[in-house]
């Protein structure tokens, strides 16, 4: 029983990962992704904290609906460029993908929008490729399909730096009146 229960199984994984969709995850340097600490925007630099990772749901699928492809999917980011290779969805087919980045050195996404660093590309719908077909459809590129075109991180400052940058204003105010 114990063999049956396991040769089962292995051909129940195997066949899901002949399932899988593909796509390829990377940007060009027409698709940066840009830092902005509401001075302008600047290219990330190169062995900076920051973090891209890919999301993805059902075509038709809404921002909060979606799901993380997974750590194996976060990418650091060097001059504005990201080169992840092929990642796998679920099943050949249709999604609603969405590119998330974050400061890695906070953890994850949600930690980092708490704390006020994160940036999320526009939604796209997107066909995968599929290994399986006959004949096989390569991965699709997000960025040659058009779909992604670049995506800005924002670093909104906290409130306590936000409380002291008023507090040193008023104090040159009241400096410049005694003067």
């Amino acid at each position: 029983m114990k063999k049956v229960l396991l040769t089962a199984f292995a051909v129940m994984a195997s066949l899901s990962l002949f399932a899988q969709g593909t796509v390829t995850y990377a940007n060009n340097s027409s698709t940066k992704v840009l830092l902005d600490k509401g001075d302008g925007s600047a290219i990330v630099n190169a062995g900076s904290p920051y973090v891209v990772g890919l999301w993805y749901g059902a075509a038709g699928s809404t921002a909060d609906q979606l799901t993380y492809v997974g750590d194996t999917s976060k990418k650091s980011l060097a001059n504005g460029g990201f080169l992840g290779g092929t990642l796998n969805l679920p099943s050949a087919g249709t999604y609603t993908l969405q590119l998330r980045g974050w400061d890695g050195s906070k953890g994850d996404y949600a930690a980092s929008k708490a704390a006020g660093v994160w940036g999320d590309s526009a939604l796209w719908t997107q066909g995968t490729g599929n290994p399986t077909a006959s004949p096989s459809v390569p991965p699709v590129s997000i960025v040659a399909a058009g779909n992604f075109s670049g995506m800005t991180i924002h670093i909104v400052p906290e409130p306590s730096t936000i409380a002291l940058g008023i507090l040193g204003l008023g104090g040159l105010f009241l400096l410049r009146r005694r003067s």
